[in-house]
């Protein structure tokens, strides 16, 4: 399972990108981000360093390769 709660990703120019994420992703499962463009689906999903908040499983370190 990997686990966003109390997600914030702000952007050095202080772009908020996303908010308040709480989300469970089930191990074996699909999980599916739906929603307009430019709401943080994409920044969600390459989430490593959130600004605040937990991520389970433990991020990787940060890397420019992804």
């Amino acid at each position: 399972m990997i686990q966003f709660d109390a997600v914030h990703r702000r952007f050095p120019n202080g772009t908020t990108a996303v908010h308040d994420l709480h989300l469970e992703m089930p191990e074996g499962g699909i999980t599916v981000l739906v929603g307009s463009s430019g709401c943080g689906k994409t920044t969600t999903l390459r989430m490593i360093e959130p600004t605040s908040g937990t991520t389970w499983p433990t991020p990787m370190p940060s890397s420019t390769d992804w």
